[in-house]
């Protein structure tokens, strides 16, 4: 909701579209309490916002849950932004998001692509008509110092309880 709250500030000064997208995995205590606050916010400031909802239960049924997530959320993002014709995606993974994913690369023994942890930015989707890029703008940027943003901003923070289950 950081983002979401930056990127509203830009967008007094310079126009722009924006749409928010959000993926309810349905998997944790706190999924729905998160959905409706992200349709509060979204109302409350005249955005469009793109849901889904999905049956974890069903669909993750392995160890690797994460990537499984992944896939069906970029595909849903790819599905919506070519229908809509949008043409960037920016997410709020942070840099303990990167130390994460690159410890639980070494972990795991992952790829050496999988080891340089996430990028920056990449392209989604690109054939001759149609182009989506993928940005990460608060990649460097530690989660401290965005609680302390949505602190000082008035910014509800909600911590996925999922971050404290080793299944995940």
């Amino acid at each position: 909701m950081v983002l979401a709250d930056i990127l509203l500030e830009i967008k007094k000064d310079i126009s722009f579209s924006l749409n928010f997208f959000h993926m309810n995995y349905n998997m944790h205590s706190k999924s729905e309490e998160m959905y409706k606050y992200c349709n509060v916010f979204s109302s409350n400031n005249n955005i469009n916002i793109f849901n889904s909802n999905i049956d974890s239960q069903m669909l993750f049924n392995n160890k690797n849950i994460e990537s499984q997530a992944r896939e069906i959320r970029y595909k849903k993002l790819k599905d919506i932004c070519l229908k809509n014709n949008i043409d960037y995606i920016l997410t709020g993974h942070h840099e303990n998001d990167q130390i994460e994913t690159i410890y639980m690369c070494q972990k795991n023994n992952s790829s050496w692509i999988s080891k340089i942890g996430i990028r920056q930015h990449f392209n989604l989707y690109k054939d001759k008509e149609h182009s989506i890029k993928i940005f990460r703008p608060m990649l460097e940027i530690n989660k401290k110092d965005i609680l302390k943003y949505a602190q000082k901003n008035k910014i509800k923070f909600y911590d996925d309880p999922t971050n404290e289950d080793c299944r995940f």
